[in-house]
Order: C-alpha cells, then structure tokens, then sequence
C-alpha cells in the first residue's frame, strides 16, 4: 500500500481551523462559563439536600438537631422544658449542611489558572460532607456523604454536570 499526504489551502477551511487553534489554546472563557455552570448546579444541591446524582442527602441526626437548637433561646419551655412552637419550626426547617452562617455554600468557588478549572470549598470540613467517613474526637461519629460538588473522588462527573460541560465545549469549538 502506497501512503500519500494531502495538503488542503483553502483560505476558508484555513481561516476555521486557525480559529479553532486559537479557541483550543485559550480555553479560559469556556472554563469561566463551565465553572459558573457547576457553581449553579452545586447550590441547586445544597436548596434540594439532593446530590448532583439526584440522590437524597440522609437526613440529620437527633445530635445534630439538639445542637442547632441549643443556639437559640425560646427553643424549649422554661416551664416544661419541652421544645416550643418555635423550636420545633427550627427543626423541621433545619436541612443537612446549611448552618446558620451558610458559610459552606457561601464559600464554594471556581477558578481558572490558565487552562486549569478548579471548584472546591476552602471549609476544612468540606470534604468529610462530599465524601463521608469518621469525625470528631476519636473519629466516633460516622458522617454521611451528602454529595453537593457534581465530581466524584474518581474525577467522574455527575450526568447534569457532563451534559453543562459538554454544552458548553460544543458552542465553543463551533
């Protein structure tokens, strides 16, 4: 088999991939947008208590709502030390993750350093909440992943977060 190459100079389809070149060694304004993409559907987590994957988050534990509760006064009956009316809208309200301060959501970012995206939490306590695992003193209290970054600790992206990834690489290289 004879092997030939074939050069193309057409000014048009040059003029295409030139540009194409340049979209694909300035990938910033894509990355910008995928990052505003994945802080949507992040936040969507945390207003859901749902993971990107559409799964739950577990709901909190008995400790957890006893805590939240301690913080504020008129949670319980100084009379009868039973949880008042105000107490108890305090605990069906509470969702897992979101604290008084939203300081975990709040703190989610994106960033882009030259074609490097990066979405993260700077809260030391972050990952044990995507994640999951043992926490506090003697690592006694078993913490439940309740997912709200669309990336696994594999680097798979959650279906909604590909398919914005994807929408956005498509419109861009196009």
């Amino acid at each position: 088999m004879t092997a030939f190459d074939v050069t193309i100079r057409d000014s048009a389809a040059q003029a295409v991939l030139d540009q194409l070149a340049q979209r694909a060694t300035n990938l910033r304004p894509a990355l910008l947008e995928i990052g505003e993409d994945i802080l949507a559907i992040t936040k969507g987590a945390f207003a859901a208590s749902t993971s990107p994957w559409g799964e739950r988050w577990a709901p909190n534990t008995e400790a957890t709502i006893l805590a939240h509760l301690a913080k504020f006064s008129g949670s319980y009956s100084k009379r009868t030390g039973r949880i008042t009316a105000a107490g108890s809208r305090r605990t069906i309200n509470k969702k897992p993750l979101i604290g008084e301060t939203r300081s975990l959501v709040g703190e989610i970012y994106s960033r882009v350093d030259g074609n490097t995206l990066t979405v993260g939490s700077p809260m030391v306590y972050a990952a044990i909440h995507q994640f999951g695992g043992r926490a506090g003193k003697g690592k006694k209290v078993e913490i439940p992943a309740r997912p709200f970054l669309p990336a696994e600790d594999t680097g798979g992206l959650a279906p909604v977060a590909q398919a914005a990834v994807m929408d956005v690489l498509e419109r861009w290289l196009t």
